[in-house]
């Protein structure tokens, strides 16, 4: 039996910072994970660090939100981030009058665009299609998931912060509407433990609705799907996004030696709904083309999908 003053259920990037500063705080705080760390969203994504230019048209307030994320973690996580910078491409299918509100909704999110002509952009990106109109350069970066949160638990621990993993709550105690203890169940060997706590703090992601209702609350967060695929070659040293409003297939991201697709939106049946199907991988391929006309070409390593909690009022 132990005692804290907060457990923090979910071990993906939101839940790993909120040990890292309440234990930096001095606040005495543990880490709760059913699986191990990063098994939910926060690995299965194409791993980039937004500059907010995806957002900037349709949600400048997340946009803004975004430039500002990325300096942070480029300053207390550089290790994590590979500094890729990443481009918009505008297509001849894509509408021109989208990109001049794309590049007045950057420079009014406070997101650094600068056009880069397309001599260039071919002479440092030789697959890039020759079919390109427009480019613009931004700070995306890729950033590495699996590195971020173990090195967050880590940095928490050296301020007391503690996290059990392989640990699911299956049920949230109160008394007289006081959260009071949380009960849960070790995944590997069944063994049933209560930590009391003074506050819960839910950062399960796509399984954030599922511990709410432990404590009796309503919340409408529902997973969605999306599906990736990870290629056999780096054929790309930037971050490709498509210069239109977000859909499916539109960023490329480079990782090391290898390159990932993605993504795919689609309703999930669950939150660990995590199988990719044929036919999402063929779509994105036939997709992902239109930017790398050779991408048929290249060899695919493996296709991997995750869940986004999606929230509905």
């Amino acid at each position: 039996m132990e005692k804290t003053t907060a457990v923090i259920i979910g071990g993906g990037a939101t839940g790993v910072g909120i040990l890292r500063d309440l234990s930096m705080r001095g606040v005495a705080a543990i880490l709760l994970e059913q699986r191990d760390l990063a098994y939910g969203a926060s690995s299965r994504f194409h791993g980039l660090l937004h500059s907010g230019g995806r957002y900037a048209v349709k949600d400048p307030e997340a946009a803004r939100e975004c430039a500002v994320e990325n300096a942070v973690l480029r300053k207390i996580g550089r290790h994590c981030v590979e500094s890729t910078t990443g481009y918009f491409v505008r297509l001849p299918e894509d509408d021109p009058a989208y990109e001049v509100k794309w590049v007045t909704a950057c420079q009014a999110a406070g997101i650094p665009v600068e056009k880069v002509s397309l001599a260039e952009a071919h002479r440092l990106e030789p697959h890039l299609t020759d079919r390109a109109e427009a480019v613009y350069q931004v700070p995306d970066a890729a950033i590495d998931g699996f590195r971020l949160c173990r090195q967050n638990v880590l940095s928490a621990k050296q301020y007391g912060g503690r996290m059990r993993n392989y640990t699911e709550v299956i049920a949230i105690e109160q008394q007289n509407g006081q959260v009071v203890a949380v009960k849960v169940r070790n995944t590997l060997t069944g063994e049933i433990d209560t930590i009391h706590c003074d506050f819960v703090i839910n950062a399960a992601g796509s399984w954030v609705g599922q511990v709410a209702e432990l404590a009796g609350i309503k919340i409408n967060v529902v997973p969605d799907r999306g599906t990736l695929i990870a290629f056999n070659h780096r054929f790309t040293d930037r971050i490709m996004n498509r210069l239109r409003p977000p859909a499916n297939a539109d960023i490329f991201v480079p990782h090391g030696s290898v390159t990932l697709l993605g993504t795919t939106s689609s309703p999930a049946e669950r939150p660990d709904d995590f199988t990719p199907t044929t036919a999402e991988v063929l779509a994105l391929i036939e997709d992902g083309k239109q930017l790398f006309e050779e991408l048929p070409q290249y060899r695919l390593l493996r296709a991997y999908t995750g869940t986004r909690p999606l929230y509905c009022a």
